[in-house]
């Protein structure tokens, strides 16, 4: 039995709505339709009521009952023209009462237009209505209307300010209550809590604060329901149904709650609230205690010989023989078969292999497969041989005929699929919304917001939107900076990418990641593996590091430190060159100064990184040589063989390049990576120069 809110049909699976108009009551699926103004339409992603006609929300506004468009651009001449959200100088407008304002210079408070100094147009993101003036709310929060300063001596209850000092707020209670600082209440009676305290509704002598320290609260008080006690000596348990009462027991590691009492787990158990002794070498089932290995218990509430029997779980538990099967918490015995994991059913004949389960009464009818039948609406039907059942009295040759909900089409007719009841021929026409189009999926496309076909580079069809210079569906597709993907459900961009926001999450609204995994996003910037690197002040910290501001060029001398790719949108940013080489030797020197370690790499086939035209470009240069001076502190230990295990590399510097040769100073910008095509594409597709300027602070000239 079913008991859900609207009407609904055989379950809670599909819930209907009512439509009142001219036609009467309808009922109807709100997935699939929409009632405006009394009138049932089809519904299709993103549409809504505006008064008596119907608008897409996330390109339209509805404002007094008129539909608008939700963005608008704005020229020098102050002209306006339609655009949509992927343009950087659209500006989305906002509803006020029953004016459309623009929602980047304004805000609607109350119904009333406020509009925006330069200042707090900078500061847009974190500004609230406070009455009919504007705040911030990372400085001030409101209260009844007036905006005060986080750091002043005042509070809010309710709608009335208070100074903290002399007063609290009880805003458990609705409305809240403001009281002096010792005072409380307990149901309707107030209290001084240097004096007593309140246990679900019950008053008692031990003070609610600190009787040393009225500053703090009483540090061993705690509430067990209506019972007060001292947590250092005693610990609660708490009531279970009305079978067993609120006590408390005492505060011993190895006591624990059982019934009315306790019981001692080191040679105690307990099983609905009686306590038990335990028997040396056994295993607890229920009530009695079982060896364990031969003997098993069965959901905790039977013992069986597993030599013998099996558990068998489900509405029930039972122990069944091995030779049956376990049906739903009861054995199944060869004349009787498992209808669909619900119930057991008695077979009408020896050979049955199939069961029909009727949910209506609850009982099932076996049936032979192997002889034609099949279960049609929860009934048993007979077909002939190579024949299938289109409904309950029909049935259907697939060799030569398709089923459409119930009718029955021949092939030879064209006919090769179904649109709703009616058959359509695939090669040449296309099913839109339940309706038959003569235009071919390799001319056009449904559009569902009309649910009409229109052929590709329609001018009129109202799902087509621009992105960049390509032209996509507005409706089942999202263009993400002149990039198209599939809309799915909770579809958002991040950069070039397309993300699902129940899975993935965005880093500086350009890097996608897994919110599963180990990788995380840094000062909302850059991404980093947690199991790698950490996190300080928004600056991605490898692990290996063992001080703050330890230079760039010790990461060499970790045996992992080029597998891993954390920092490397930082480097992309702040070096002047990254190429891209094939390291062809690495030779490590410890002995021409005990301060310095020189590491020595030769890179042939080298080329350079495009990140743009912002950006240095290294051109003409085959074969580099590096010089790489690392300090001999903080217990760093480099060996050629962890350079060696690396081919093809990245390599990040900001240094000068002379006749080949590169010196990387000990405090130089510096960063080397294995190579692989994922991690090119991070840096020459996802990392656009203004990037580099909002959020590094980038500021080179193009050279």
């Amino acid at each position: 039995m079913y008991v859900c809110v609207g009407i609904y049909k055989f379950s809670c699976k599909i819930k209907y709505s009512v439509c009142i108009g001219e036609k009467g009551h309808q009922e109807y699926n709100d997935v699939f339709h929409i009632c405006c103004n009394g009138e049932l339409q089809k519904r299709v992603w993103d549409q809504a009521c505006c008064g008596k006609e119907i608008y897409f929300q996330s390109t339209q506004l509805c404002c007094g009952d008129q539909i608008v468009s939700r963005y608008l651009s704005y020229g020098e001449s102050g002209t306006s023209r339609h655009c949509t959200s992927n343009s950087e100088s659209c500006r989305e407008q906002t509803c006020c009462g029953h004016e459309v304002l623009d929602k980047f210079s304004t805000l609607c408070c109350e119904g009333t237009q406020v509009l925006l100094s330069q200042k707090q147009i900078l500061e847009r993101d974190f500004l609230q209505c406070c009455g009919v003036n504007v705040m911030n709310r990372t400085t001030h929060f409101c209260c009844g209307g007036s905006a005060l300063h986080i750091n002043s001596p005042f509070s809010c209850c309710g709608d009335t300010i208070y100074q903290r000092s002399d007063k609290k707020c009880l805003d458990e209670f609705d409305p809240p209550i403001l009281v002096n600082t010792f005072e409380s209440y307990c149901e309707n009676l107030k209290y001084d809590t240097r004096k007593n305290s309140c246990c679900s509704g019950l008053l008692n002598s031990v003070p609610e604060v600190n009787p040393t320290n009225s500053a703090e609260v009483n540090p061993h008080r705690e509430c067990c329901d209506h019972i007060v006690y001292n947590s250092t000596k005693n610990k609660c348990c708490r009531a279970i149904g009305t079978v067993l009462t609120t006590h408390i027991i005492p505060n011993e590691p190895t006591i624990h709650c059982c019934g009315d009492g306790w019981y001692n787990d080191t040679h105690q158990d307990c099983y609905k609230g009686i306590v038990l002794e335990k028997m040396p070498g056994k295993t607890r089932c229920a009530d009695n205690y079982i060896d364990g290995v031969r003997e098993k218990c069965c959901g905790d509430i039977l013992s069986y010989d597993t030599s013998s029997h099996d558990c068998c779980i489900g509405d029930h538990i039972s122990i069944v023989p091995k030779n049956m099967i376990c049906c739903n918490g009861e054995g199944v015995n060869d004349d009787q078969l498992c209808c669909e994991d619900i119930t057991r059913c008695n077979k009408r004949l020896p050979d049955d292999d199939g069961c029909c389960y009727n949910s209506r009464t609850h009982n099932g009818t076996t049936y032979n497969s192997k002889k034609n039948e099949f279960c049609v609406d929860e009934e048993i039907m007979i077909v002939p041989p190579e024949a299938k059942p289109c409904s309950r009295s029909n049935y259907y040759y697939p060799a030569t005929q398709i089923c459409c909900s119930g009718r029955v089409e021949n092939k030879s007719s064209g006919y090769d699929d179904c649109c709703g009841m009616k058959p359509y021929k695939s090669i040449s026409q296309q099913c839109c919304d339940n309706e038959i189009s003569n235009i071919p999926l390799t001319e056009g496309r449904c559009c569902l917001r009309d649910f009409t076909v229109y052929k590709f580079g329609d001018p009129q069809n109202p799902c087509l939107a621009t992105c960049g210079s390509k032209t996509y569906d507005a409706v089942t597709q999202v263009c993400c900076e002149g990039m198209v993907h599939t809309r799915h459900e909770n579809t958002e961009c991040c950069g070039t990418s397309a993300i699902i926001t129940s899975t993935t999450e965005c880093c500086g609204e350009m890097f996608p990641y897994s919110r599963s995994g180990t990788i995380r996003c840094c000062g909302d910037r850059e991404l980093f593996d947690n199991k790698h690197s950490k996190c300080q002040n928004k600056k991605i910290v490898p692990r290996m590091f063992v001080e703050k501001n330890q230079p760039d060029v010790q990461r060499l001398c970790n045996n992992k430190a080029l597998l891993h790719f954390d920092g490397a949108i930082r480097y992309a940013c702040e070096t002047d060159y990254v190429i891209h080489g094939r390291l062809a030797q690495v030779l490590v020197h410890k002995d021409i100064n005990p301060e310095i370690i020189y590491i020595r790499l030769s890179l042939v086939d080298v080329r350079n990184v495009n990140r743009g035209a912002n950006f240095p470009s290294l051109t003409g240069q085959q074969n580099l040589n590096f010089t790489i001076e690392v300090p001999n502190t903080n217990g760093v230990e480099c060996r050629k063989r962890y350079l060696d295990r690396c081919c093809n590399v990245f390599v990040f510097f900001r240094a000068e390049v002379k006749n080949g040769h590169v010196t990387i100073s000990k405090d130089a910008k510096f960063f080397m990576a294995k190579y692989n095509r994922k991690r090119e594409n991070m840096i020459t597709k996802h990392l656009p120069y203004k990037y580099c300027v909002e959020k590094f602070g980038v500021g080179r000239k193009k050279p």
